[in-house]
This record gives C-alpha cells, structure tokens and sequence, in this order.
C-alpha cells in the first residue's frame, strides 16, 4: 500500500511535467486542497481548493516558463507522504534558468491527493507530520543531503531571483500601463 501511495505522487509530478492537466486533476480528490508558503509569488492566501483549484494552481505555476517538478525524495509515513522537491524553470521575463527546492506534506484518501501543504525548508515541513514520524524521516532527509549533487544551496538564491522576475514583470506592466 505504501508503494502504491508513493506512485501516485509520482504519477500526478509526471503528468504536471508533461503538462497534462487533466491527468493532474484525476490524482486529486474531488475535496482537495493545495496550500503554498506565504512567500510564494502569487500564491493565493487560502491557497487552491478542488478541482478548479488545482487547474488555478498549474496555471499560476506555468507562470515560470517549462516549471518541472523532480522528486528528490519521496519518503511515506502513515497516511501522509513527505517530500523533497527539486524544481526548475525559466524566468518568463529574464529568460534565466531557476531552481528551487520545497518540501511537500501530503495526505492521499482513497488513492488520490486529498492535500498538498508545501513548505520552504525542511524543518517546517517535518514540524508539519506526525511526532512519530519526525525522527525517521529527518534521518532519511539526512541520508538524501549527503548525495553527491544538491541543489537545495541554490534554493535560497532562485527564490530570491523568482522575486525579482515577478517585481520585474510587475514594473514593466506598470510602465506599459503608464505609456
């Protein structure tokens, strides 16, 4: 059962890749719900809810040209999985290549995502499971950080120049507004 928990993830970041939005929402309950940190640019304060949530919130991530989900981790625990997401896309203002990391808390019912609580680091993430789950899956986490290639150094940077390219798109549309 564990197994088929974690392949359902694999197939929901898979068809999101592929931009198969349709495949996306079939991964989703129909009562669903995704929450992104607050500093997440254009996230929603309430976050994304049902099916017409997570079609608002594919279209607000193809706001970052060719975003891509990779799964660095995928480590379940009860009826929630934690992971560690590598993402990369282009700036749709610069053009420039970003990365960042986040951590995924998710809850599936009846085989499908029931709730995705995204997180920035690592700790608030593991604060957001079980306590008996959070020892084992910060010594999985620890195994994960000792792989030679680890992009979450960049994550700081490639949100900070996520920012920057939405302030950016922001002024220009300002100043076209202003001509």
């Amino acid at each position: 059962m564990t197994q088929a928990k974690v392949e359902t993830v694999r197939r929901m970041l898979d068809a999101f890749n592929r931009d198969d939005i349709e495949a996306v929402i079939a991964a989703f309950d129909d009562d669903c719900e995704i929450v992104e940190p607050p500093e997440m640019p254009d996230s929603p304060a309430v976050g994304y809810r049902g099916h017409a949530g997570v079609r608002d919130w594919m279209g607000n991530l193809r706001g970052v040209t060719d975003a891509r989900f990779e799964a660095r981790s995928i480590t379940p625990s009860g009826d929630r999985l934690l992971c560690e997401l590598a993402s990369t896309g282009l700036g749709q203002a610069s053009g420039v290549a970003v990365e960042w990391v986040t951590y995924a808390v998710v809850e599936l019912r009846g085989g499908k995502v029931k709730r995705i609580h995204v997180f920035l680091s690592e700790a608030e993430a593991l604060e957001a499971m079980p306590p008996a789950a959070r020892e084992p899956l910060t010594q999985a986490f620890e195994a994960a950080r000792r792989r030679p290639t680890d992009a979450g150094s960049l994550a700081p940077f490639s949100r900070l120049l996520h920012a920057w390219e939405q302030w950016e798109a922001a002024h220009q549309a300002y100043l076209r507004a202003r001509s």
